[in-house]
């Protein structure tokens, strides 16, 4: 797999939870603009939320320099979160550099394994609107059918 299709594949995973994710794109800090693997934007809470996802397809551990690095992008572009993905792991220094601070260091499948109840919730909303649609559909109908001209 290339990094490219890394990063279009957890862009997909925030897609699927019905956020808006941006692959490779350029966001505009306070300091600089900077290349961002993976930008994504929500609404919860009445609250617009930001994160910053940087995609390490690495053969050899993330170094603690790359999670600083990130905390550094993450303040500079004013979002609430940073994510490192990757499957390499990561040094005992990354781990301590990210512990108590908003930057989380994941794999992929820890990723899909943490997103996988928000995307059934996800998924059970958006069955459960179709239902209550289709409902409204059908008893529309019905009313339709009782005060018809044949009534």
């Amino acid at each position: 797999m290339t990094w490219r299709a890394y990063q279009e594949k957890v862009g997909k995973v925030f897609c699927d939870l019905g956020c808006n994710a941006t692959v490779d794109t350029k966001v505009r800090g306070i300091r600089a603009m900077h290349k961002i693997d993976v930008w994504v934007t929500f609404r919860r809470f009445g609250l617009n939320h930001k994160w910053v996802i940087e995609c390490k397809h690495w053969k050899t551990p993330i170094t603690k320099e790359k999670v600083l690095a990130l905390r550094s992008v993450v303040e500079d572009v004013g979002a609430d979160r940073g994510l490192l993905v990757a499957e390499s792991g990561f040094q005992p220094g990354a781990q301590d550099a990210s512990n108590l601070t908003n930057i989380h260091l994941l794999t992929f499948t820890e990723l899909q394994r943490r997103a996988k109840q928000d995307l059934l919730t996800s998924l059970r909303l958006k069955l459960e609107w179709r239902t209550a649609h289709m409902h409204a559909r059908i008893m529309a109908l019905s009313v339709s059918e009782q005060t018809g001209p044949r009534s």
